[in-house]
């Protein structure tokens, strides 16, 4: 009977050790594609072969996505208004989560300058 008591004490002790399923990292696969995007931004390389086919981009609004050609469009676009834009790399933080019902969403919060071609003006924005 103390064999079978600590047969079953040890399976349940390995059970309760074992790892889950990550759901929140801040290295992962996923995280490193987007800081190749943010690099991507940054130096206008508007390769587009990164982006999945069924690719959504959102921004600021979770209702109005854009497909990844018009997302680049937009950024070309915008690009005549600057005479120099990017993300900053200081204080930038990356996360990636798994929710309940499995999708997987990265998350960064960045520092964003530009400085306007018309008049040299720079704008900050966290």
């Amino acid at each position: 009977m103390k064999k079978l008591v600590a047969l079953g004490c040890t399976v349940l002790l390995f059970i309760a050790c074992q790892e889950g399923d990550k759901r929140y990292t801040q290295n992962s696969p996923e995280i490193d594609t987007v800081k190749q995007l943010i690099a991507n931004y940054n130096s206008k390389t508007y390769d587009t072969s990164i982006f999945a086919d069924s690719s959504k981009t959102y921004y600021n609004t979770k209702d109005n996505a854009i497909t990844t050609a018009e997302a680049m469009d937009y950024h070309k676009a915008n690009d005549a208004n600057y005479s120099s834009r990017g993300f900053l790399e200081k204080d930038q933080e990356y996360e990636m989560v798994v929710t309940d019902d499995g999708e997987t969403w990265v998350n960064c919060w960045l520092d964003w300058q530009g400085t306007l071609a018309a008049n040299g003006k720079v704008f900050d924005m966290p």
